[in-house]
């Protein structure tokens, strides 16, 4: 009755006849497959309405019994769907590795497309999108020869959008298989055809088409606003929305930052706060050139951009290998340029220097607890080496470049010259705006270790 409940959109009954399933479960001692079946169940719906944290406690309790049921099948599910929570919430570098011991232990081909999905999902949002594009073919091609159209049509959404930032294919390949993908989806998953027509919306505005733009992120925002569990992707439309209006000639501001205001509060609910910090960097892009209140308003301005700015950069230290970490760094570098950018125009010259030699402070080599698979720490190099290789000696630096381990702990903070710490004021908004480790934002480092400029 649960799981009818929640494909019927009913997430709150369907939360508590699988809560009341489960206790009933544990308190009859039932079979091990059947509580890990349950839990896992309940976590699904955790995490389609943002309770993440939640929803990897039930999963860690679905896995323990599943182990001591030796059901094979549903431990690989259970670590498939732990993978996507910990994608979902940011934590790309578990997710891999809780996806890499399902790959290695998945018997079936349905649970190997579903690896080869969920895979695509955390490259893409690692912005390695040739690598995204090659997980959802092969999700493809394998729910193709099972006769699994719905599925198959979800991966060609997926493969639409990883076609819309690869190097390797085209604008038009990507509007083809994002059509194709809604035209399969329209009438079997309404909410999944509206997050193709999102991504149509996009390419539409890259060429100019902003009424067609709007129109399409806002018919997208309508079915997921009506749809149970999809906030998180309706906050991705209005952050489109607002993207958008701020590239409007001229810039629609009011229409832009109503919109990111919207998207932010969204994420903020969902706990989902990377893409909160990213929010506020749009933000901060639609408010500059506004005369809001003088210097007074670039102070607040950067009071929430570079706390931001450091969330986003923070979350490279997850990865183990400079493939990843360059990969990251190209979708969140236009936080860092829009800070620096602010802090030069408001002739803050302290605070550029202190932004530049925090930028160069690399961090502090140890292992993190999210790396937990060692057989994934160290990526594949090979497109890497294709992308920048004009010979043997060449291939083998990269090769070497891509595979070398970086630092894994951000660093001490920076004491500059006359002996302030530098960005003190920004690290303790960070922590309390974003709930950042206090290796990141607290002055000290922990044993009031600070490290000093050159």
């Amino acid at each position: 009755m649960g799981r009818a409940a929640f494909l019927a959109g009913d997430h709150q009954e369907a939360e508590a006849r699988l809560t009341s399933a489960l206790n009933a479960y544990l308190h009859m001692h039932a079979k091990d497959k059947d509580v890990g079946r349950c839990a896992m169940a309940l976590a699904f719906v955790h995490s389609h309405t943002g309770r993440y944290r939640t929803a990897l406690e039930l999963l860690g309790r679905a896995h323990t019994a599943a182990s001591h049921s030796g059901q094979l099948r549903l431990l690989t599910e259970i670590e498939i769907e732990t993978g996507a929570v910990l994608s979902a919430s940011g934590r790309y570098a578990a997710a891999r590795a809780a996806l890499a011991r399902a790959m290695a232990a998945a018997e079936q081909e349905d649970l190997q497309a579903s690896c080869h999905n969920n895979l695509g999902t955390v490259f893409t949002h690692i912005g390695r999108h040739d690598d995204a594009a090659d997980a959802y073919q092969a999700a493809a091609q394998i729910y193709a020869s099972l006769d699994d159209e719905l599925n198959q049509a979800i991966c060609l959404m997926n493969l639409g959008i990883a076609y819309s930032a690869s190097s390797l294919h085209t604008t038009d390949e990507a509007m083809e298989t994002l059509r194709s993908a809604r035209h399969l989806l329209a009438g079997r998953r309404p909410d999944v055809a509206a997050l193709c027509t999102l991504n149509i919306g996009a390419h539409l505005q890259s060429s100019g088409a902003y009424d067609d733009a709007e129109a399409a992120y806002l018919s997208a925002r309508a079915t997921c606003l009506s749809t149970p569990g999809q906030l998180a992707n309706a906050a991705r439309c209005m952050l489109s929305l607002g993207g958008l209006y701020t590239k409007w000639t001229p810039p629609r501001r009011h229409d832009a930052i109503r919109e990111l205001r919207n998207a932010r509060r969204l994420y903020r609910q969902l706990e989902l706060d990377e893409w909160a910090a990213r929010c506020t960097v749009h933000l901060a892009e639609a408010l500059v050139g506004d005369d809001l209140g003088g210097a007074a308003s670039q102070t607040r301005l950067l009071e929430e951009l570079i706390p931001a700015t450091m969330k986003l950069d923070a979350a490279r230290f997850q990865f183990a290998t400079s493939v990843d970490r360059i990969a990251w760094t190209a979708t969140t570098a236009y936080a860092a340029r829009l800070a620096l950018s602010m802090a030069f125009d408001a002739a803050d010259h302290r605070l550029v220097a202190e932004l530049i030699e925090s930028t160069i402070n690399s961090g502090v080599h140890t292992v993190t607890t999210d790396v937990a698979n060692p057989a994934i720490t160290s990526t594949s190099p090979d497109r890497l080496v294709e992308a920048g290789s004009d010979g043997a000696n060449s291939a083998s630096s990269l090769r070497l470049l891509a595979e070398s381990v970086l630092p894994m702990v951000p660093p001490p903070p920076l004491r500059m010259s006359d002996t302030t710490v530098a960005l003190v004021k920004y690290r303790r908004l960070a922590r309390r705006l974003y709930n950042l480790d206090n290796e990141v934002c607290v002055v000290g480092h922990g044993r009031n270790v600070t490290v000093s400029t050159w």
